[in-house]
């Protein structure tokens, strides 16, 4: 059973998922995030000692707010800028004046017309997917009319590089021209602005994610992409990225206004409920590994406990193998949904504070817990979540060690 499911994956949810992964806009928007997240960690920081319960000399409270509102407050800004600027880069066009023309739009369509000024209350009521939006329409647009050929002859007295000027700022301007038009459109027609409508548009599919069946279903999706030897994390994340991180922003900016947080399945959650030693929670795993009876498994978890430490778990994945192997498929696969299911149940019922600083994902996952919520509970809750996922591999693990052993002994007869 176990190989027609691997083979159903194979050869129709792989090919389909990797398309989406490997797909240029979906790549840039990937790789933008990504290479924005040390400015995220520095206003995370900020946070840290913004909340911290004594009062010392050396903080200044105005301070860590100005570079709160720099960085989590202008997160918008950052992710136009770095989504055209590798979009921009996929298309071979000229990387830093497209993202400067992307900072334009977003500019243009973030301030209302009745408003001559530039408050930076309209950058951090900026919104991620606007950016992105944003980004990535000025990208084609610039592209778009690059591509297209025309044949004027100028007289030799102008210089080349006047004639290269002249054609590279039609194509700027269309685009400017294009999100100005959007934004009279919506602002006089309709009264709100563009990042107002994306979010109603973005809502409902945000509050979908944002729930037990989405925490499980992409839970699930990322080890039956592994279970195939597809990177399941790099591919799912691919979709779900954009929204995590939305949900973590978000809480952090209704945390500074005292507000209650609302969403629950965020980057932080994600990395270290469901991540415990990487993809499918095989910390405890490589513990079980180093007490075997089998030579090549407890090689294994010598080899894979300080790095699963730091939730990087491609060595027991790989060499185990977890891939393809029809007996651990079934607490691979589903310990990671179930135990992000628990995770989310125990923050809906407050057992749990929500997530709401960003912790690079190598921390390790209960000192990443309690960072990400301020929350000591969510340090014991990730103690707990990893004793119960060493629970339900134990038998499995016993039955793959017993299987070793007797092909073992076959070998020696």
């Amino acid at each position: 059973m176990n190989l027609e499911i691997n083979d159903f994956l194979r050869t129709s949810i792989v090919p389909i998922m990797t398309k989406i992964s490997n797909q240029r806009h979906i790549k840039a928007i990937r790789k933008g995030l990504i290479d924005i997240i040390p400015i995220t960690f520095i206003g995370s920081l900020a946070l840290i000692l913004n909340s911290l319960p004594v009062n010392l000399a050396i903080i200044d409270n105005n301070l860590l707010l100005n570079i709160l509102e720099i960085t989590l407050g202008m997160f918008g800004v950052f992710v136009v800028l770095s989504v055209s600027y590798n979009l921009s880069l996929e298309y071979k066009l000229n990387q830093l004046f497209v993202a400067a023309i992307a900072l334009i739009n977003y500019l243009l369509v973030l301030i209302p017309f009745k408003d001559a000024t530039l408050h930076l209350k309209y950058l951090i009521n900026g919104n991620l997917f606007t950016a992105i939006i944003v980004a990535t329409l000025t990208v084609e647009i610039i592209r778009f009319i690059n591509n297209i050929e025309v044949n004027i002859q100028f007289p030799e007295a102008i210089p080349k590089t006047t004639i290269n000027f002249l054609f590279s700022l039609i194509p700027n301007c269309i685009a400017i021209i294009f999100f100005y038009i959007i934004t009279f459109v919506l602002q006089h027609s309709f009264g709100i602005l563009l990042p107002t409508l994306v979010i109603k548009f973005f809502s409902p599919i945000s509050n979908l994610i944002d729930s037990p069946l989405g925490v499980f279903f992409f839970g699930m999706l990322a080890q039956l992409l592994w279970f195939t030897g597809t990177h399941g994390v790099i591919t799912v994340g691919a979709i779900l990225r954009p929204f995590l991180e939305q949900h973590w922003l978000l809480n952090a900016n209704s945390y500074l206004a005292g507000e209650q947080m609302a969403y629950i399945f965020t980057m932080p959650f994600w990395n270290f409920y469901m991540l415990i030693g990487g993809s499918g929670a095989t910390l405890v795993l490589s513990f079980l590994c180093r007490k075997s009876k089998v030579k090549q498994l407890r090689e294994i978890g010598e080899i894979s406990l300080w790095p699963g430490l730091f939730n990087i778990d491609e060595s027991i994945i790989f060499a185990s193998p977890l891939v393809a192997n029809k007996i651990m498929f079934i607490p691979f696969v589903f310990i990671q949904p179930f135990i992000g299911v628990i995770a989310y149940f125990a923050t809906k019922w407050g057992w749990v504070g929500k997530a709401f600083i960003r912790v690079p994902w190598v921390m390790p996952a209960p000192i990443g817990a309690l960072i990400s919520t301020l929350d000591w509970n969510a340090f014991i809750l990730v103690m707990l979540l990893a004793f119960l996922s060493g629970i339900i591999y134990y038998p499995f693990f016993r039955k793959y060690e017993s299987y070793l052993l007797e092909e073992q002994d076959k070998e020696k007869c």
